[in-house]
């Protein structure tokens, strides 16, 4: 162990060595100061009360001498901000989900907690879930111990307000900043994603067992062993452009099982990291020309072993910790955060992407890309893309020129509509005006091009510009799933049917484990007349998500084409309930009783929708299938026209030589394709 030599008192913002007793006399020379303490268990035991938090941990880097171990000396910041208005929380694993409830509304949260705590363990997993988690900034670090005496302590963390220490505690204090200023929580990966193959989990956690490798699944302890995988590099997964790290803990393949040191979560696209030859030049690369003036920083101790970092002057001064927190649990990662001016130059404002200099407007982004990345699951609900679009327009207000914004806005409002919850008419008009905001600002955004392209295939019926769009979407970026879904579906509606199947394929390939691909695919291959492999494609998709209420529609409708209605009424049914009785799943249900002779459950989900109509926007096409299904066909041929007026997205799919049956809502009854005002209001839509 290296000893280490005490600082002059007088802390530095950017993290400063101190005895003891230095910093008992800082305590009593600036009491209204609030600080935070990293350091040996017995140094931390032994300081007075007042305005610190503190945790264990013996590993620190230091502007003096580098990276040392010390039983011998504390790490100190002071925390910038209203010291005496800041509150200090403590949270278990039952509470720490109030995090964001409890933070200020300006300014931030420095979180601690105990490792291997049942906290730590929630926290990890929980923690993107939990409401407004990028609004608040958190920063913050899991404590820890020597590695000596693994087995022998446990971590804690120490609130010098009231003096106890926990071992399974989380101690969050809750920092206001005056008006104008922010906090900027920021990270420096120095590892990048690799050329291998994707890696997908099947479950959330921190213990994996099984995995898909580019789509086939296996074992992933297995797969490390037979691989010789280096396990010292994490893996890696993009969110929205920021690389985030899992660490590897152990692997036993007798039991078959992987531990982590972050959770992995379903979904996700992982890669291992490409190896790295030099951590000390990486992080000195990285971290060149960084302002130093900055709240608080830390570093991961594997970073600290594997980088062989005792000695070295790398990144910023702080601990070397079990886990660092910037918003969620990260690995070998360096985060820090610093106060900075609401309207900084960009050049000030690291955390800010280059698509805004705003950082409100950025979390407010991200929040809103959270919401609507849950892909057609119980999230993608009325409300869930209300609060996305809410968060969108409201980043906008903070920064208009803020193209990813403008292009979340488009997506949300081509979904309202999608999901019959807003009428075409209201939506895509706006959704067309944002998405080409977006492409005024940046022309390289696929996710613009993409909600652009369904605009035209499915509200401006202009076959030619939506495949110029989608396709544009893809070459910039091949990944851009959502992209592919919508040019399978163009495909579809154009009869071009297995081209829909290999887009919807590749779209599988990308994202193997996700439920909606399969889904989607389940469409597809149901539009071609491929009944079996869709079947198969669609119990793929409920196993993965039995919540799923597309899944469950398309199965129901599947089994509805080849008049197995014994088992298509089941699923619709299902549909039903797990949607909430959202009117698109009350009238395809409404249109499989018909189909199977039950006329009087038919007209009473009719009477229901037809009630619920004159409440809340029920689309005319749907009621038009329902009416046309139980003989009502006057009344049918009016609301097919009402539909084509109001521009109904699903009219695309009304295509002779498509096999998707009446339950889909997106076909018409076979006896009442010869009348002529069918063939009219095709003919009308572009369609015929």
């Amino acid at each position: 162990m290296k000893t280490a030599s005490a600082m002059p008192v007088g802390v530095a913002a950017t993290g400063t060595p101190m005895s003891v007793a230095d910093f008992q006399a800082e305590l009593e020379e600036a009491p209204e100061n609030l600080y935070a303490v990293s350091g040996d268990e017995r140094l931390l035991a032994r300081l007075p009360r007042g305005n610190w938090i503190g945790g264990t941990i013996p590993y620190l880097m230091t502007d003096e001498q580098g990276g040392i171990t010390t039983r011998d000396l504390l790490l100190v910041h002071q925390l910038p901000g209203d010291a005496l208005a800041a509150s200090i929380a403590v949270y278990d694993a039952n509470t720490i989900g109030r995090i964001t409830g409890d933070a200020p509304r300006n300014g931030y949260t420095f979180l601690m907690i105990p490792a291997f705590s049942d906290v730590h363990l929630t926290y990890g997993k929980d923690a993107p879930t939990y409401k407004d988690l990028f609004s608040h900034p958190i920063i913050g670090w899991i404590t820890g111990i020597d590695l000596a005496d693994l087995g022998k302590e446990k971590p804690k963390v120490f609130d010098g307000r009231t003096g106890e220490a926990f071992t399974d505690k989380a101690l969050a204090c809750h920092v206001p900043l005056p008006a104008g200023k922010a906090a900027a929580v920021e990270i420096v990966n120095i590892f990048e994603r690799s050329d291998g193959p994707d890696i997908r989990f099947e479950t959330d956690g921190f213990t994996v067992t099984d995995c898909s490798i580019d789509g086939k699944r296996t074992n992933f302890a297995r797969w490390l062993t037979e691989n010789a995988v280096d396990t010292q590099l994490p893996l890696i997964a993009d969110y929205h452009g920021a690389l985030i790290n899992v660490s590897i803990q152990s692997v036993d393949r007798e039991a078959g099982t992987v531990a982590l040191y972050a959770p992995v979560f379903r979904g996700r696209t992982y890669r291992s990291a490409k190896p790295v030859p030099d951590y000390v030049q990486a992080f000195r690369s990285s971290t060149a020309g960084m302002n130093r003036d900055v709240a608080f920083a830390c570093n991961c101790i594997l970073n600290f072993l594997y980088g062989q970092l005792e000695g070295a002057h790398v990144g910023l001064p702080g601990p070397f910790t079990f886990g660092e927190i910037a918003f969620q649990l990260l690995n070998q990662t360096m985060v820090y955060c610093e106060i900075v001016e609401r309207s900084a130059p960009k050049e000030q404002r690291s955390l800010i992407r280059a698509s805004t200099e705003n950082l409100e407007a950025y979390q407010l982004y991200l929040k809103g890309r959270y919401i609507s990345n849950q892909y057609f699951s119980n999230e993608r609900s009325g409300p869930g893309l209300a609060k996305a679009l809410a968060c969108f327009q409201q980043a906008l207000t903070l920064d208009g020129q803020f193209a990813a914004a403008h292009a979340g806005v488009a997506e949300t409002y081509t979904l309202l509509a999608f999901f019959g919850l807003r009428p075409p008419l209201q939506v895509m008009p706006e959704a067309k005006a944002a998405a080409q905001r977006a492409l005024a600002i940046d022309d390289g955004l696929a996710e613009a091009h993409t909600s652009l392209g369904f605009i035209h295939l499915v509200y401006d019926w202009d076959w030619a510009a939506a495949e110029r769009e989608l396709q544009r979407a893809i070459a910039l970026n091949p990944r851009h799933v959502l992209a592919r879904y919508w040019y399978a579906t163009l495909c579809a509606s154009r009869l071009r049917l297995d081209e829909s199947i290999a887009e919807d394929e590749r779209a599988v390939e990308i994202e193997p484990m996700s439920s909606f691909a399969k889904t989607h695919l389940g469409w597809m291959l149901l539009n071609a007349g491929r009944t079996a492999p869709a079947i198969e494609r669609l119990r793929e998709a409920i196993e993965l998500d039995p919540q799923s209420v597309l899944a469950r529609w398309l199965l129901g409708c599947t089994h509805a084409s080849a008049s197995r209605y014994e088992a298509a009424l089941p699923e619709l049914e299902a549909a039903v309930e797990l949607s909430n009785r959202l009117p698109w799943m009350v009238a395809a249900l409404a249109v499989g009783y018909a189909e199977a002779g039950r006329s009087g459950e038919a007209r009473q989900l009719l009477d229901e929708l037809r009630t619920r109509a004159s409440q809340e926007y029920v689309r005319a096409l749907h009621l038009a299938c329902v009416c046309a299904a139980v003989g009502e066909v006057e009344e049918a041929f009016g609301l097919l026209e009402k539909a084509c007026e109001e521009r109904d997205v699903a009219l695309p799919f009304f295509r002779e030589g498509s096999h998707l049956p009446p339950t889909s809502l997106m076909a018409w009854p076979v006896p009442l394709r010869s009348d002529p005002r069918y063939r009219g209001l095709l003919r009308k839509a572009g369609l015929d």
